[in-house]
């Protein structure tokens, strides 16, 4: 899991992203945004 800052304009956003793996092997991601 690490934390990704994503500017827009003037705003910032803090992102929670976490990597797994699904029924098929690969990876994917997850995002939480807080």
């Amino acid at each position: 899991m690490h934390v990704k800052i994503t500017t827009s304009g003037s705003r910032c956003y803090v992102q929670l992203v976490e990597s797994y793996r699904d029924d098929a092997g690969k990876v994917k991601k997850r995002k939480n945004s807080a």
